[in-house]
């Protein structure tokens, strides 16, 4: 299942990272049985690794690329 979630918009000193791969941990554990309480719906997968799709100018002078 594919869910369309908007494109958050950054802040000075922020990068946007387009996950390519997500690791459920045991903090999404926690969330799922509400041990620790989460805003529904959430994604899990606490754990990512992708590409960067944007930088600020302070991300990038902070030796982002």
């Amino acid at each position: 299942m594919e869910t369309e979630v908007p494109v958050p918009s950054l802040n000075d000193g922020q990068v946007l990272v387009n996950n390519e791969f997500a690791g459920i941990n045991f903090i999404d554990t926690y969330h799922r049985s509400g041990l620790y309480a989460r805003d529904l719906p959430f994604v899990g997968g606490q754990e990512g690794g992708g590409k960067i799709a944007a930088l600020t100018p302070k991300a990038e002078a902070q030796g982002f690329k």
